[in-house]
């Protein structure tokens, strides 16, 4: 059992398959603000593989760096990916398409790896918690908007 289970859920009116080419590659997150992202090496042909370094600046006075391995793709709907560094866990990311309406549900089982943050995670998890979701509203907005797509919830 990790540490922090989030779930995060996002609403596009957009179709699927432009979601998901900004939502796969981690690198083109470049709207998002405070976050940093890059793949490392070169891509595979499958994305099954591929490295990709994160840097975020949360609305709290922290930053989190780690690296995504990508572990599983079935395009245009399920992404996994093994999480290394200041979080350790996976990541799932799975797209589904309902009408004009594309949801993106997010699952995060991660384990802090920063000393302060395992030390004072009794106390301060409420606060991570709600610092997570700041960070993934944001992403949801700049989503949207590179999509140039309405955001129907997030």
């Amino acid at each position: 059992m990790r540490e922090y289970r989030f779930i995060t859920e996002w609403e596009f009116e957009t179709e699927i398959d432009e979601v998901w080419k900004l939502i796969r590659h981690v690198d083109g997150w470049d709207g998002w603000p405070g976050v940093i992202s890059y793949r490392l090496g070169r891509p595979s042909k499958t994305g099954v593989g591929d490295v990709y370094a994160a840097y975020f600046r949360t609305k709290l006075p922290y930053t989190l760096s780690f690296t995504t391995e990508v572990v599983c793709v079935r395009e245009p709907h399920l992404l996994v990916m093994h999480v290394a560094g200041e979080l350790e866990g996976r990541g799932i990311c799975r797209l589904s398409q309902h009408g004009n309406i594309t949801k993106v549900s997010y699952e995060w089982e991660v384990d802090a790896k920063k000393r302060w943050m395992r030390w004072l995670a009794p106390l301060l998890k409420p606060a991570f918690v709600w610092n997570h979701g700041q960070v993934m509203k944001e992403g949801a907005r700049a989503v949207s908007r590179q999509l140039g797509a309405r955001l129907l919830s997030c």
